[in-house]
């Protein structure tokens, strides 16, 4: 990475969430304005309320092919980190850590998780139908206070992304959810606050993360 480059990566002028929108959806035209409309109305781009089985009905495989572009794009690893993206880069080692050293702590830290589910796997009853992994909420929970603590611009452009961004839903063991009593401000569809049936034994189940 080159002095401009790095530069450009730490200086809020950059408008990151706007540029890093406009490099994930470069040549990929009219389908993924589709998805983005469909996450703008979920909430989230890893959502899995089906506006990405809506896609596909209405543009076939050329959906297909939009998620797949878009999935590698997203899971580029950000610049200046060796474990900060979708699955660490292949050459780093455990005990590696990039540029921006505290930022990558927290997401080897994440990368560590043992409880996770891929994208379209099934685990303890759960189907994964977003577009990427999906962890615990204990190590998502983790994630977010270790970026928060490490309060820099870089850890935040990160806590953003994922968070915000991508959104993916956590797992966790709890008693049955009986409905959703208090939901985001911004698009009311990520739910911040649960009603759960105390009476029945805890089961794995999905919530949604909290926004960063």
């Amino acid at each position: 990475m080159n002095g401009k480059q790095l530069t450009c990566f730490v200086d809020i002028n950059c408008q990151f969430g706007r540029g890093l929108l406009k490099s994930i959806s470069t040549g990929l035209s009219a389908p993924f304005t589709q998805l983005m409309a469909g996450a703008r109305d979920h909430g989230s781009l890893d959502s899995d309320r089906g506006f990405v089985a809506g896609l596909a009905t209405g543009v076939s495989s050329v959906a297909s092919s939009v998620v797949d572009t878009f999935k590698t794009r997203v899971q580029a690893i950000y610049p200046g980190t060796l474990w900060c993206g979708d699955g660490h880069s292949a050459q780093a080692r455990s005990s590696d850590l990039g540029l921006f050293f505290f930022t990558d702590t927290c997401c080897r830290q994440h990368d560590a998780c043992r409880l996770y589910i891929r994208a379209g796997e099934t685990r303890h009853g759960l189907t994964n139908t977003g577009l990427f992994t999906r962890s615990h909420c204990s190590c998502d929970a983790r994630f977010r206070e270790c970026l928060q603590k490490t309060n820099s611009l870089v850890s935040g452009q990160i806590g953003l992304t994922y968070f915000n961004v991508l959104g993916p839903q956590c797992f966790r063991r709890a008693h049955p959810i009986v409905r959703c009593v208090r939901r985001t401000r911004i698009t009311g569809q990520r739910c911040e606050e649960y009603e759960l049936d105390y009476t029945k034994p805890k089961m794995w189940q999905w919530f949604d993360n909290e926004t960063y």
